[in-house]
Protein backbone atom coordinates (compact mmCIF):
# COMPACT_ATOMS: atom_id res chain seq x y z
CA UNK A 1 0.00 0.00 0.00
CA UNK A 2 1.18 3.59 -1.15
CA UNK A 3 2.31 5.39 2.28
CA UNK A 4 0.62 8.40 1.11
CA UNK A 5 -3.07 6.62 1.04
CA UNK A 6 -2.01 5.55 4.33
CA UNK A 7 -1.48 8.82 5.94
CA UNK A 8 -4.69 9.94 3.75
CA UNK A 9 -6.37 7.71 5.47
CA UNK A 10 -5.02 8.92 8.77
CA UNK A 11 -6.04 12.07 8.35
CA UNK A 12 -9.91 11.09 7.62
CA UNK A 13 -9.87 9.03 10.73
CA UNK A 14 -9.09 12.07 13.04
CA UNK A 15 -11.55 13.79 10.93
CA UNK A 16 -13.96 11.53 11.57
CA UNK A 17 -13.27 11.09 15.17
CA UNK A 18 -13.32 14.62 15.56
CA UNK A 19 -16.72 14.56 13.71
CA UNK A 20 -18.53 12.68 16.71
CA UNK A 21 -16.36 14.25 19.47
CA UNK A 22 -17.76 17.50 18.58
CA UNK A 23 -21.46 15.69 17.83
CA UNK A 24 -20.74 15.03 21.67
CA UNK A 25 -19.42 18.19 23.19
CA UNK A 26 -21.64 21.16 24.10
CA UNK A 27 -23.68 22.87 21.37
CA UNK A 28 -23.13 26.30 20.43
CA UNK A 29 -19.78 26.94 21.06
CA UNK A 30 -18.44 28.12 17.50
CA UNK A 31 -14.51 28.56 17.39
CA UNK A 32 -11.97 26.94 14.97
CA UNK A 33 -11.40 23.97 16.15
CA UNK A 34 -9.65 20.60 15.85
CA UNK A 35 -12.01 19.44 12.71
CA UNK A 36 -10.98 23.02 10.84
CA UNK A 37 -7.51 22.09 11.46
CA UNK A 38 -8.17 18.80 10.06
CA UNK A 39 -10.26 19.81 6.85
CA UNK A 40 -7.20 21.98 5.83
CA UNK A 41 -4.61 19.37 6.30
CA UNK A 42 -7.00 16.95 4.23
CA UNK A 43 -7.18 19.88 1.47
CA UNK A 44 -4.18 20.37 1.42
CA UNK A 45 -2.51 17.36 1.12
CA UNK A 46 -4.87 16.43 -2.07
CA UNK A 47 -3.43 19.81 -3.91
CA UNK A 48 0.21 18.49 -2.60
CA UNK A 49 0.37 14.71 -3.66
CA UNK A 50 -2.62 14.96 -6.39
CA UNK A 51 -0.23 13.33 -8.65
CA UNK A 52 1.46 10.74 -6.17
CA UNK A 53 -2.28 9.31 -5.43
CA UNK A 54 -4.14 6.62 -7.23
CA UNK A 55 -7.54 9.07 -7.46
CA UNK A 56 -9.84 6.21 -7.50
CA UNK A 57 -8.49 4.42 -4.50
CA UNK A 58 -8.58 8.05 -3.02
CA UNK A 59 -12.62 8.52 -4.22
CA UNK A 60 -12.94 5.03 -2.40
CA UNK A 61 -11.01 6.52 0.91
CA UNK A 62 -13.66 9.44 0.77
CA UNK A 63 -16.78 7.13 0.36
CA UNK A 64 -15.31 5.19 2.87
CA UNK A 65 -14.75 7.59 5.51
CA UNK A 66 -17.59 9.70 4.57
CA UNK A 67 -15.81 12.99 3.38
CA UNK A 68 -18.32 14.77 0.71
CA UNK A 69 -16.02 16.95 0.47
CA UNK A 70 -13.50 14.87 -1.01
CA UNK A 71 -15.66 13.01 -2.68
CA UNK A 72 -17.59 15.71 -4.79
CA UNK A 73 -13.79 17.02 -5.68
CA UNK A 74 -12.04 13.70 -6.27
CA UNK A 75 -15.32 13.02 -8.64
CA UNK A 76 -15.42 16.49 -10.60
CA UNK A 77 -11.08 15.46 -10.91
CA UNK A 78 -11.79 12.59 -12.47
CA UNK A 79 -14.72 13.66 -14.54
CA UNK A 80 -17.12 10.86 -12.71
CA UNK A 81 -20.83 13.05 -13.38
CA UNK A 82 -22.97 10.04 -12.66
CA UNK A 83 -21.24 8.71 -9.52
CA UNK A 84 -21.61 12.03 -7.98
CA UNK A 85 -25.21 11.93 -8.93
CA UNK A 86 -25.65 8.26 -7.33
CA UNK A 87 -23.60 9.72 -3.85
CA UNK A 88 -25.88 12.21 -3.12
CA UNK A 89 -29.00 10.40 -4.38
Amino acid sequence: MNLYHRLLECYLYLHQNSKQTSAASIKGLSMMGPEDKIVKEINSFIERYDSKVDKHYVLFLFQIYNYSDGVQGCCERLDLKQELLSYYI
